[in-house]
């Protein structure tokens, strides 16, 4: 089969149909790096900055993420969107392992948010204040 022009245009066109049919594709999951939170590290704080969708469960709860390092120490290179001057810090692996959820979700302006939903307490067990 030779490959066109026109066969290039419908393959794109196909993929833009797909796309718009079934929207847009899922964001990736990372297996491991860094969860960070800025602000205080309290269930009433993850209550108020997330949905609250039954006893004890949130969803929604907005942070960065990256999966480029496992080293809280190096969780300032990941904070430049966050104006708070306190951090909640946690590995994703430790964040997963409580049941929780960790989904990547990059907007225009941060490139490294992330949504956390699961077990509040759960959450704020290994979300904590960093350093």
């Amino acid at each position: 089969m030779k490959i066109t022009k026109l066969s290039i245009s419908v393959m794109g066109f196909c993929v833009l149909m797909i796309m718009f049919v079934f929207g847009r594709p899922a964001p990736v999951q990372a297996v491991s790096g860094l969860v960070i939170r800025g602000g205080t590290c309290s269930v009433e704080a993850f209550k108020s900055g997330a949905d609250f969708t039954e006893p004890n469960q949130i969803s929604g709860l907005s942070v960065n993420c990256t999966s480029k390092t496992n080293t809280k120490a190096d969780y300032k290179s990941y904070v430049k969107s966050l104006p708070q001057a306190v951090y909640c810090v946690s590995t994703w692996e430790s964040l997963v392992a409580t049941g929780a959820t960790v989904q990547t979700d990059p907007t225009r302006d941060n490139r490294l948010h992330c949504l956390v939903s699961g077990n509040v307490n759960k959450i704020v067990g290994k979300l904590t204040r960093y350093p």
